[in-house]
């Protein structure tokens, strides 16, 4: 990765209009998808590395359900320092915990989560500020680019004009902690599911 917080190339097509009255829009609240979310917490004033980690996970994600299931791994630290840490958990957000499973589902520990869930909404304070295309002369794919502050953080949220899918979102600003923090996500394979579509992934096991 050529930089942390490289953002997609975006191939910029002149003429296209701006509708600056156009209103950020919302994608399926039930979907899976495969994401990459790489965080940064820049070097602290006592000069030391800035903590970086980097979360490549396939997500079910329900809105109404309040629930989340997630698998993959989190690389820490860059370099040689590097280490990986694979996950798979059930996050609820009705009674804020965690269910973090392990060999293969067979057993599971629940933890307490303090955040909350990711909002399927471009967040309704940002602009639209450019309608470009992504990809290649023959497979382009109409976006916009919604830019703002939302709370403590600057947005750079990029969605396909066709369906509101995601694509990618940049925002830098200060955690609940008061760090500062950069964060770079992105999206793929996204697939919007039907209320029923695979909602038993998404139950508490008996045996947590």
């Amino acid at each position: 990765m050529a930089s942390i917080f490289e953002f997609l190339a975006i191939l910029t097509v002149g003429g296209i209009l701006v509708n600056a009255t156009q209103t950020p829009c919302c994608f399926s609240k039930r979907f899976i998808a495969n994401m990459t979310i790489v965080t940064g917490i820049p070097i602290p004033k006592d000069g030391s590395n800035p903590v970086v980690t980097e979360n490549r996970v396939h997500v079910l994600y329900d809105k109404d359900m309040r629930r989340e299931r997630a698998n993959g791994y989190i690389l820490v630290g860059t370099g040689s320092n590097q280490t990986k840490y694979t996950y798979d958990a059930l996050n609820d957000y009705n009674s804020g915990k965690r269910y973090v499973f392990t060999d293969n589902g067979a057993n599971c520990s629940i933890t307490p989560m303090g955040v909350s869930q990711f909002d399927h909404c471009v967040p309704a304070t940002l602009k639209l500020a450019s309608t470009d295309v992504i990809g290649s002369e023959n497979d382009v794919v109409p976006v916009n680019s919604w830019q703002g502050m939302s709370g403590n953080y600057m947005y750079t949220y990029v969605t396909a004009v066709d369906g509101c899918t995601p694509i990618s979102l940049t925002r830098y600003g200060t955690n609940e902690e008061g760090s500062s923090v950069m964060e770079f996500m992105q999206f793929s394979e996204f697939i919007p599911l039907s209320q029923m579509d695979r909602s038993h992934d998404l139950e508490i096991p008996q045996g947590c």
